[in-house]
């Protein structure tokens, strides 16, 4: 087995907290946060789970006047192998 980077559900967490700090606001995007279900998958995969209240361009702020929004959740996996 290739050696790889050891990672542990609490380092996932605060790899991700410090980037959506560091990030900051981002265009179209009203909210978001790190989803409880950020995690280690392993000792060797990171799980990261983003949720998100967005403004779609093409509905012109109607759905923001009807009170409406709309929610995506981003999930991402990652693996670090080490090279030899």
């Amino acid at each position: 087995m290739t050696p790889s980077v050891a990672v542990s559900s609490a380092t996932v967490k605060q790899s991700a907290l410090s980037f959506a700090v560091a990030r900051g606001e981002v265009e179209g995007i009203r909210a978001w946060s790190v989803n409880a279900a950020t995690r280690a998958e392993g000792s060797e995969t990171a799980v990261v789970v983003l949720d998100a209240i967005v403004d779609l361009p093409m509905t012109g702020g109607v759905l923001a006047a009807l009170g409406q929004s709309v929610s995506l959740q981003v999930q991402a996996r990652a693996r670090a192998p080490l090279q030899p």
